[in-house]
């Protein structure tokens, strides 16, 4: 097991990587989040502090336990959900928290003393957090930003001297680096089109809409067109299981007059992207819509005809084909008797053995040199 016990200069936490799982090996912070920590010593705040990318609570647990408020902001449900369980298991109340397209309205009625900001490894996302603190923020407040080396984009200087003012390197600490930096820049010219995507998709005649953040934003994902050659043949229910910017269920709605498609993802960017380009494409497909943002289809109780799943095989930075595992099972209980999951994985990820534990017929549809499309039955 890792350590769970957090020491940082505002005292000690323990945390947990949410969901929680036997044998875990990740633990629930790095080297970004004690940077951080470290210039809240530094830099005291009678104000809340604005956090962003939070992804475990080690930013808001850690100020909540020395008496700091904390107002977080992240695009991931997960990261919701494992902030709030640290809270709780450290005996702490649950830090404030909103969504980004949120988080303006929340800014112009609450005032925040600085920023600690734990850099992204997306850059559109990235950029899209950093344009909120831009329109948001009065010029001048102090930001903190931190990442593991590692993991820092490309240009990453480059992004924040496009957004903020009085740049600054700081030294490297904990296999990670820290910038310090004020609010009060003009953001780029080109700002709308880093904040959002129009995408073609001439096979439809559509235009996707998506918002930063969402997986392959600016195309439609190589392996979700592989997946669309092999769809079911026939509507009824579906879940659109990580459904990004909707490309599959909206496929499903096109297809089958009868189609009633539920988009659930954990990135609010992916879901708002979905509702988006339904609206936009499918107006008359609003009343068979319904959009899910958790933890895969936890807290859903309905049953459904087909599953299509395009699984993330990364949790945070680390290639974790553990999520794809759990949203398989996740399938395996939404499934209908006579139902069926459609599900697109890298060829070179090995999902055999959890498929054949969660379903009782297997067979392999469709395949190219990079991925293969499965479809599962109870």
């Amino acid at each position: 097991m890792v350590e769970q016990l957090l020491s940082s200069p505002l005292g000690e936490v323990r945390l947990r990587c949410w969901p929680h799982r036997r044998n875990e090996r990740l633990q629930a912070w790095d080297g970004a989040d004690r940077y951080l920590l470290e210039q809240v010593v530094a830099q005291q705040s009678a104000r809340p502090w604005l956090v962003f990318n939070d992804s475990q609570g080690a930013l808001a647990v850690s100020l909540s336990r020395a008496g700091q408020a904390a107002l977080s902001c992240t695009d991931d449900w997960l990261a919701y959900a494992a902030v709030n369980a640290n809270a709780s298991d450290n005996g702490l109340a649950a830090p404030d928290w909103a969504w980004l397209d949120e988080l303006p309205a929340r800014l112009a009625q609450q005032a925040v003393g600085g920023v600690l900001f734990k850099v992204p490894r997306q850059v559109p996302l990235l950029e899209a957090q950093l344009a909120v603190l831009c329109q948001c923020l009065p010029p001048g407040m102090p930001v903190w930003l931190a990442g593991l080396d590692k993991h820092l984009p490309r240009h990453l200087r480059e992004v924040l001297d496009t957004w903020l003012t009085q740049v600054q390197t700081l030294p490297g600490r904990f296999k990670a680096h820290g910038f310090s930096a004020v609010t009060g820049g003009a953001g780029p010219a080109d700002a709308d089109s880093r904040l959002a995507a129009v995408v073609d998709w001439p096979e439809q005649g559509w235009q996707l809409h998506n918002r930063a953040g969402v997986f392959a934003w600016q195309q439609v994902d190589i392996g979700a067109r592989l997946l669309l050659q092999a769809l079911p043949d026939s509507g009824g229910d579906v879940a659109d299981l990580g459904c990004g910017s909707g490309v599959l269920g909206m496929a499903m709605l096109a297809q089958h007059a009868d189609a009633r498609v539920w988009f659930c993802d954990s990135s609010r960017q992916a879901i708002l992207s979905a509702g988006d380009n339904v609206a936009r494409c499918l107006p008359a497909a609003g009343s068979r819509v319904q959009f899910h943002q958790g933890n895969g289809l936890d807290e859903l109780q309905q049953r459904f005809d087909h599953i299509l799943l395009n699984p993330p095989f990364h949790r945070g930075a680390a290639v974790d084909t553990a999520v794809g595992k759990m949203l398989i099972r996740h399938a395996a209980r939404h499934l209908r008797p006579d139902g069926s999951l459609r599900l697109v994985v890298n060829r070179h990820l090995d999902y055999r053995g959890a498929l054949s534990r969660a379903f009782a017929r297997r067979e392999i549809i469709a395949s190219n040199d990079k991925f293969v499309v499965w479809c599962c039955r109870p």
